[in-house]
């Protein structure tokens, strides 16, 4: 029996429905929910949807991503990708508030209830400097937070 074909072997872990209707991938998944398949071609791990859009519509150009016009990352349903810039890929994000922001920014050192407390103190005519000595941060951080620059969803 010969081996079944990259395309057999994919589409047969995809739960396909109309075209409308995402298509999960049914096998391996990421922490961050997106699909992994197996390249047989590179004997390497890929991303479901990226091999999704090569087998419909051939190689993904140098520097670009594949994107899903559905924000559903298991789906593999080509109609619902698109090929775009890191920086597309980043307004997408963006445009559809799917960015983490405030406490959901690993790298956030405040909290929701930090920041309301310092726009308090700020009111009450404590310092920018003082404020961001006594949350850890730096003037520019502390500044941004109390003036809504950063922070502007509390």
């Amino acid at each position: 029996m010969a081996p079944r074909s990259l395309a057999d072997r994919f589409w047969s872990k995809v739960s396909t429905g109309e075209s409308e209707t995402c298509w999960p991938w049914l096998a391996s998944r990421k922490d961050n929910g997106y699909g992994q398949a197996y390249d047989i071609r590179t004997n390497k791990p890929v991303g479901a949807h990226r091999l999704a859009w090569e087998l419909a519509y051939g190689p993904i150009p140098d520097g670009l991503s594949v994107l899903h016009a559905c924000d559903n990352p298991p789906c593999v349903n080509p109609a619902h990708l698109f090929l775009g810039s890191p920086r597309a890929n980043s307004m997408d994000m963006v445009s559809k508030s799917r960015q983490a922001f405030g406490e959901r920014n690993g790298l956030s050192r405040l909290t929701k209830e930090k920041v309301l407390e310092a726009r308090t103190l700020r009111a009450g005519g404590l310092t920018l400097k003082a404020i961001a000595q006594r949350e850890g941060v730096s003037l520019q951080t502390i500044h941004h937070a109390i003036s809504g620059r950063t922070w502007s969803h509390v």
